[in-house]
Protein backbone atom coordinates (compact mmCIF):
# COMPACT_ATOMS: atom_id res chain seq x y z
CA UNK A 1 0.00 0.00 0.00
CA UNK A 2 1.18 3.74 0.34
CA UNK A 3 2.66 6.47 1.82
CA UNK A 4 0.75 9.90 1.14
CA UNK A 5 3.41 11.98 1.78
CA UNK A 6 7.02 12.16 3.63
CA UNK A 7 6.39 12.96 7.05
CA UNK A 8 3.40 10.52 6.87
CA UNK A 9 4.36 7.26 5.37
CA UNK A 10 3.53 5.12 7.80
CA UNK A 11 -0.18 6.37 8.34
CA UNK A 12 -1.96 5.44 5.23
CA UNK A 13 -3.97 2.27 6.37
CA UNK A 14 -5.83 1.90 8.98
CA UNK A 15 -4.01 0.20 12.05
CA UNK A 16 -6.19 -3.23 11.33
CA UNK A 17 -4.39 -2.48 7.34
CA UNK A 18 -1.37 -2.16 9.05
CA UNK A 19 -1.62 -5.08 11.16
CA UNK A 20 -2.64 -7.11 8.35
CA UNK A 21 0.64 -6.48 5.82
CA UNK A 22 3.11 -6.51 8.51
CA UNK A 23 2.08 -10.41 8.82
CA UNK A 24 -0.89 -11.07 11.47
CA UNK A 25 -4.33 -12.21 10.56
CA UNK A 26 -6.15 -10.96 13.58
CA UNK A 27 -7.22 -7.83 12.69
CA UNK A 28 -11.13 -7.60 11.89
CA UNK A 29 -11.90 -7.22 8.76
CA UNK A 30 -12.99 -3.67 7.18
CA UNK A 31 -16.36 -2.31 5.67
CA UNK A 32 -17.43 -4.30 2.50
CA UNK A 33 -16.15 -2.48 -0.70
CA UNK A 34 -17.65 -2.34 -3.79
CA UNK A 35 -17.89 -5.72 -5.96
CA UNK A 36 -14.89 -6.53 -8.60
CA UNK A 37 -15.18 -4.46 -11.91
CA UNK A 38 -13.40 -3.97 -14.84
CA UNK A 39 -12.72 -0.58 -14.47
CA UNK A 40 -10.98 0.56 -17.63
CA UNK A 41 -9.55 -1.03 -20.73
CA UNK A 42 -6.98 1.40 -22.12
CA UNK A 43 -4.94 1.46 -25.56
CA UNK A 44 -1.24 1.92 -26.28
CA UNK A 45 -1.52 1.36 -30.17
CA UNK A 46 -2.18 -2.35 -30.07
CA UNK A 47 -1.06 -3.07 -27.11
CA UNK A 48 -4.36 -3.31 -24.33
CA UNK A 49 -4.34 -3.08 -20.72
CA UNK A 50 -7.30 -4.64 -18.83
CA UNK A 51 -7.39 -3.14 -15.51
CA UNK A 52 -9.29 -5.14 -12.31
CA UNK A 53 -10.06 -3.65 -9.23
CA UNK A 54 -10.12 -6.55 -6.75
CA UNK A 55 -10.45 -8.09 -3.27
CA UNK A 56 -10.60 -5.42 0.25
CA UNK A 57 -7.47 -3.50 -0.68
CA UNK A 58 -8.39 -3.03 -3.93
CA UNK A 59 -5.59 -3.99 -6.15
CA UNK A 60 -5.18 -3.38 -9.61
CA UNK A 61 -4.65 -6.40 -11.48
CA UNK A 62 -3.43 -5.71 -15.20
CA UNK A 63 -4.34 -7.75 -18.16
CA UNK A 64 -1.97 -7.13 -20.79
CA UNK A 65 -2.61 -8.23 -24.69
CA UNK A 66 -1.38 -6.46 -27.67
CA UNK A 67 -2.50 -7.78 -31.28
CA UNK A 68 -4.14 -11.43 -30.41
CA UNK A 69 -5.09 -13.28 -27.75
CA UNK A 70 -1.94 -14.08 -25.30
CA UNK A 71 -1.51 -11.95 -22.35
CA UNK A 72 0.37 -11.48 -18.95
CA UNK A 73 -1.46 -10.93 -15.91
CA UNK A 74 -0.07 -8.68 -13.63
CA UNK A 75 -0.36 -9.21 -9.88
CA UNK A 76 -3.53 -11.46 -9.51
CA UNK A 77 -4.59 -10.13 -5.87
CA UNK A 78 -7.40 -11.65 -5.42
CA UNK A 79 -11.16 -12.91 -6.37
CA UNK A 80 -9.40 -15.89 -9.03
CA UNK A 81 -13.23 -16.56 -9.89
CA UNK A 82 -13.33 -13.05 -11.49
CA UNK A 83 -10.06 -13.13 -13.47
CA UNK A 84 -10.15 -16.50 -14.80
CA UNK A 85 -13.72 -15.41 -15.84
CA UNK A 86 -12.47 -12.44 -17.74
CA UNK A 87 -10.04 -14.63 -19.03
CA UNK A 88 -11.92 -17.45 -20.79
CA UNK A 89 -14.71 -14.78 -21.65
CA UNK A 90 -11.85 -13.30 -23.94
CA UNK A 91 -10.26 -16.93 -24.50
CA UNK A 92 -7.16 -15.42 -23.55
CA UNK A 93 -3.98 -17.38 -23.04
CA UNK A 94 -1.41 -16.46 -20.48
CA UNK A 95 1.85 -16.66 -21.24
CA UNK A 96 2.69 -15.58 -17.57
CA UNK A 97 2.00 -14.27 -14.21
CA UNK A 98 4.17 -11.83 -13.43
CA UNK A 99 4.03 -10.20 -9.90
CA UNK A 100 5.57 -7.10 -8.93
CA UNK A 101 6.03 -8.56 -4.97
CA UNK A 102 4.86 -10.67 -2.79
CA UNK A 103 2.43 -9.05 -0.15
CA UNK A 104 -0.99 -10.68 -0.13
CA UNK A 105 -3.11 -8.10 -1.90
CA UNK A 106 -0.83 -8.62 -4.95
CA UNK A 107 -0.54 -12.35 -4.91
CA UNK A 108 -3.57 -14.22 -2.83
CA UNK A 109 -5.47 -15.11 -6.43
CA UNK A 110 -2.11 -16.74 -7.67
CA UNK A 111 -2.69 -20.46 -6.92
CA UNK A 112 -6.33 -20.89 -8.07
CA UNK A 113 -5.46 -19.00 -11.38
CA UNK A 114 -1.99 -21.10 -12.14
CA UNK A 115 -4.09 -24.56 -11.23
CA UNK A 116 -6.81 -23.45 -13.93
CA UNK A 117 -4.70 -21.73 -15.79
CA UNK A 118 -0.89 -22.90 -16.19
CA UNK A 119 1.77 -20.24 -17.31
CA UNK A 120 5.09 -19.48 -16.04
CA UNK A 121 5.36 -17.83 -12.78
CA UNK A 122 7.55 -14.46 -12.36
CA UNK A 123 8.86 -12.87 -9.41
CA UNK A 124 11.70 -11.80 -7.62
CA UNK A 125 13.70 -14.49 -5.50
CA UNK A 126 14.10 -11.74 -2.58
CA UNK A 127 10.07 -11.97 -2.40
CA UNK A 128 10.19 -15.99 -1.85
CA UNK A 129 10.59 -15.96 1.92
CA UNK A 130 7.38 -14.18 2.03
CA UNK A 131 5.07 -15.14 -0.69
CA UNK A 132 4.23 -18.78 0.52
CA UNK A 133 4.66 -18.43 4.24
CA UNK A 134 1.73 -18.42 6.46
CA UNK A 135 1.64 -15.08 7.85
CA UNK A 136 0.99 -13.71 4.44
CA UNK A 137 -2.29 -14.37 4.88
CA UNK A 138 -5.89 -12.72 5.83
CA UNK A 139 -8.71 -14.69 6.59
CA UNK A 140 -11.20 -14.83 5.58
CA UNK A 141 -10.46 -12.36 2.56
CA UNK A 142 -6.95 -13.65 1.82
CA UNK A 143 -6.04 -16.96 2.45
CA UNK A 144 -2.09 -18.33 2.25
CA UNK A 145 -0.90 -18.96 -1.07
CA UNK A 146 -0.04 -22.28 -1.78
CA UNK A 147 3.34 -22.03 -3.70
CA UNK A 148 3.96 -22.93 -6.80
CA UNK A 149 6.68 -23.38 -9.54
CA UNK A 150 8.74 -19.85 -10.08
CA UNK A 151 9.82 -20.79 -13.23
CA UNK A 152 11.24 -16.88 -13.91
CA UNK A 153 13.04 -15.48 -10.81
CA UNK A 154 13.64 -12.39 -12.17
CA UNK A 155 16.53 -10.03 -12.15
CA UNK A 156 17.19 -6.38 -12.92
CA UNK A 157 17.30 -5.47 -16.47
CA UNK A 158 16.27 -8.77 -17.19
CA UNK A 159 13.97 -8.84 -21.00
CA UNK A 160 11.20 -10.72 -22.01
CA UNK A 161 9.07 -11.14 -25.13
CA UNK A 162 5.90 -12.95 -24.81
CA UNK A 163 5.19 -12.86 -28.09
CA UNK A 164 4.25 -9.22 -28.99
CA UNK A 165 5.00 -8.62 -25.63
CA UNK A 166 8.46 -6.68 -25.05
CA UNK A 167 9.24 -5.42 -21.04
CA UNK A 168 12.37 -5.09 -18.99
CA UNK A 169 12.22 -6.05 -15.56
CA UNK A 170 13.59 -3.17 -13.02
CA UNK A 171 14.22 -4.44 -9.84
CA UNK A 172 13.07 -1.22 -7.17
CA UNK A 173 13.76 -2.32 -3.25
CA UNK A 174 11.54 -0.98 -0.68
CA UNK A 175 8.36 -1.72 0.00
CA UNK A 176 9.91 -4.86 -0.49
CA UNK A 177 13.40 -6.37 -0.77
CA UNK A 178 12.13 -8.07 -4.12
CA UNK A 179 10.16 -5.13 -5.44
CA UNK A 180 10.16 -5.05 -9.59
CA UNK A 181 8.75 -2.56 -11.66
CA UNK A 182 8.06 -3.36 -15.45
CA UNK A 183 8.88 -1.07 -18.35
CA UNK A 184 7.26 -1.39 -21.75
CA UNK A 185 10.22 1.07 -23.54
CA UNK A 186 8.15 0.87 -26.80
CA UNK A 187 4.78 1.76 -25.38
CA UNK A 188 6.65 4.06 -22.88
CA UNK A 189 4.69 2.48 -19.96
CA UNK A 190 5.42 1.19 -16.42
CA UNK A 191 4.21 -1.34 -14.23
CA UNK A 192 5.09 -0.23 -10.89
CA UNK A 193 3.48 -2.00 -8.58
CA UNK A 194 3.77 -0.53 -4.91
CA UNK A 195 6.77 0.72 -5.59
CA UNK A 196 5.31 4.07 -6.96
CA UNK A 197 1.90 5.95 -7.00
CA UNK A 198 0.29 9.08 -7.92
CA UNK A 199 1.03 11.66 -5.39
CA UNK A 200 3.02 8.96 -2.88
CA UNK A 201 5.05 5.78 -2.73
CA UNK A 202 4.47 2.29 -1.41
CA UNK A 203 4.91 2.20 2.73
CA UNK A 204 8.28 1.06 4.32
CA UNK A 205 7.24 -0.42 7.75
CA UNK A 206 6.64 -3.44 6.38
CA UNK A 207 8.55 -7.01 6.48
CA UNK A 208 11.48 -6.54 5.49
CA UNK A 209 11.05 -3.18 3.67
CA UNK A 210 13.70 0.38 3.70
CA UNK A 211 12.46 3.94 3.18
CA UNK A 212 16.14 4.46 2.10
CA UNK A 213 16.38 1.74 -0.22
CA UNK A 214 13.02 2.85 -1.78
CA UNK A 215 14.05 6.51 -2.31
CA UNK A 216 16.79 5.31 -3.80
CA UNK A 217 14.85 3.65 -6.17
CA UNK A 218 13.20 6.26 -6.89
CA UNK A 219 15.82 7.25 -9.18
CA UNK A 220 15.49 4.62 -11.76
CA UNK A 221 12.15 6.76 -12.85
CA UNK A 222 14.39 9.53 -13.12
CA UNK A 223 16.55 7.93 -15.91
CA UNK A 224 13.07 6.96 -18.10
CA UNK A 225 11.11 9.52 -20.70
CA UNK A 226 8.94 11.77 -18.54
CA UNK A 227 5.87 11.28 -21.05
CA UNK A 228 5.87 7.30 -19.17
CA UNK A 229 2.55 6.12 -18.19
CA UNK A 230 2.70 4.88 -14.81
CA UNK A 231 0.17 2.28 -13.67
CA UNK A 232 0.67 1.52 -10.37
CA UNK A 233 -0.74 -1.12 -7.64
CA UNK A 234 -3.21 0.83 -6.42
CA UNK A 235 -5.36 4.09 -7.49
CA UNK A 236 -5.34 5.99 -10.91
CA UNK A 237 -2.44 6.11 -13.96
CA UNK A 238 -0.53 9.03 -13.63
CA UNK A 239 3.08 9.93 -15.81
CA UNK A 240 6.37 10.44 -14.61
CA UNK A 241 6.17 14.00 -15.60
CA UNK A 242 3.52 14.61 -13.24
CA UNK A 243 5.31 12.76 -10.34
CA UNK A 244 8.70 13.93 -10.84
CA UNK A 245 7.00 17.64 -10.87
CA UNK A 246 4.68 17.13 -7.97
CA UNK A 247 5.14 14.08 -5.67
CA UNK A 248 6.61 14.95 -2.38
CA UNK A 249 9.21 11.34 -2.52
CA UNK A 250 10.98 13.17 -5.68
Amino acid sequence: MRNPSRRSFVKTLSLQTGALLAGTSRAPPPNPVDPPELLSTTRHGDLKIHTLRLGELSVNCYVVSEGNRNCIVIDPGAQADVILAFLKERSFKVKAYVLTHSHLDHISALDECFKALPAPVAMHPEEDDWAFCDKNQWLPHYPKTERVPVERPLAHGQKFSDNALNYIVLHTPGHSPGSVCLWFPEKKIIFSGDTLFAGAVGRTDLHRSSHSALLKSLRIFLRLPPETVVYPGHGATTTLRTEIATNPFF
